[in-house]
């Protein structure tokens, strides 16, 4: 049983015919797609709603909901963490391990007794980086949520190894604690 000229030309004619009919069956569901977005955009200019982007939902109803977001106050939207001194003391503890709040003691990082209202840098007796000593930073509860968000993004070429903690709660909670057992320790 040979394979001869016919029936190869029988088999590529086969392949042809499988090829032109996969090609018309496409074009069919092509035009057929076409022909229902059609009647879905005609359907939906009738009715007034918009089934792209708004899913169906009225144009009223989602222009109204975009006022809505436009005319709030970004303070209004803005989560404000007042904070927690108690968590923020507990927190402390894993930066207790290079900072003293007791005046004038050093360790691995500067005291930081009398924190607010100083310069960045400038405590005597330690050795500080030359970017931080160049800053000009007085440090303040936004700038210290910026330097506890990323000390390395807020001051480029520090040399703090801490990355910062990335939950506003939580800064706000070193924030208050600080501010409440530096002026303790100040006093």
């Amino acid at each position: 049983m040979g394979f001869g000229p016919s029936d190869f030309a029988h088999s590529l004619s086969r392949r042809a015919d499988r090829r032109s009919a996969l090609g018309l069956i496409s074009e069919v569901r092509a035009f057929e797609f076409q022909f229902d977005c059609d009647a879905r955009r005609i359907h939906d200019q009738r009715i007034g709603t918009r089934r792209k982007g708004t899913r169906g939902i009225p144009r009223f109803v989602s222009s109204a909901i975009l006022w809505l977001i436009l005319l709030t106050p970004a303070s209004a939207s803005a989560t404000y963490h007042p904070g927690d001194p108690v968590r923020g003391q507990r927190t402390f503890r894993f930066c207790a391990f290079c900072h003293s709040l007791k005046p004038g003691e050093i360790r691995a990082g500067p005291s930081l007794a009398g924190l607010f209202g100083r310069g960045a840098g400038s405590m005597e007796g330690f050795n500080y980086s030359r970017s931080l000593k160049n800053s000009s930073v007085i440090w303040n509860e936004r700038t210290l949520d910026a330097w506890l968000a990323n000390p390395r993004k807020f001051i480029p070429g520090n040399r703090m190894s801490f990355r910062g903690f990335k939950s506003p709660e939580i800064r706000a909670n070193v924030i208050v604690y600080l501010k409440q057992a530096t002026r303790t320790a100040d006093q």
